[in-house]
C-alpha cells in the first residue's frame, strides 16, 4: 500500500459493552472516530468502507503485492465463516497524500509540528453482539 516498510498485520480485537446493541449500522468516520474514544486527530481524515475485492483498499494493496490477494480472500472466507458481519477496510490518516487537505498554519494547534507518518490500517468485521474482530496494521509515508 506505498508503504515505505514493511510491517505485519496484527490481530485486533474490541469487545463490545453490554449496551452496544449489535454491529453498527453503518461503518464511516464517526463511528471509526467513536471505536478509538476521540483519540484520533481531527485533522486527519478516516476512510472507511466495505471490504470485499471491490473496494480501493483491496484493489490498492493487490497492485503493490499480488499475493496479499490470495489472503484478503482468506480473510473474506473467516469473516463468513465465522458469522461475522460489515467486513470493513478503515484507513487512519493520509499524510500530505489525498485526501487530506492542506492544514491552514492558522488553524494547527500550539505545538502542532506536523501530521504522523505511520498512519493505522484495519481490516475488521463484527460480531451479532457488536464486538470489532479483525485486523490491524500501519503504513509508514513519510
Amino acid at each position: 500500500m506505498k508503504s515505505e516498510a514493511d510491517t505485519p498485520w496484527l490481530p485486533f480485537f474490541r469487545a463490545a459493552s453490554s449496551d452496544t446493541g449489535g454491529p453498527p449500522a453503518i461503518v464511516d468516520e464517526a463511528f471509526v472516530r467513536a471505536l478509538f474514544g476521540g483519540t484520533i486527530s481531527p485533522f486527519d481524515p478516516v476512510r472507511a468502507q466495505p471490504f470485499d475485492e471491490r473496494c480501493s483498499f483491496f484493489a490498492d494493496a493487490v497492485a503493490d503485492d499480488p499475493e496479499r490477494a490470495t489472503r484478503y480472500r482468506e480473510l473474506i472466507a473467516f469473516f463468513d465463516e465465522n458469522d461475522l458481519t460489515r467486513p470493513s477496510a478503515i484507513e487512519i490518516g493520509f499524510s500530505e497524500y489525498a485526501p487530506a487537505m492542506p492544514i491552514p498554519d492558522s488553524d494547527l494547534p500550539p505545538g502542532f509540528a506536523s501530521r504522523g507518518s505511520c498512519l493505522p490500517r484495519l481490516i475488521v468485521a463484527f460480531t451479532a453482539a457488536g464486538s470489532v474482530v479483525g485486523v490491524v496494521g500501519h503504513v509508514v509515508w513519510t
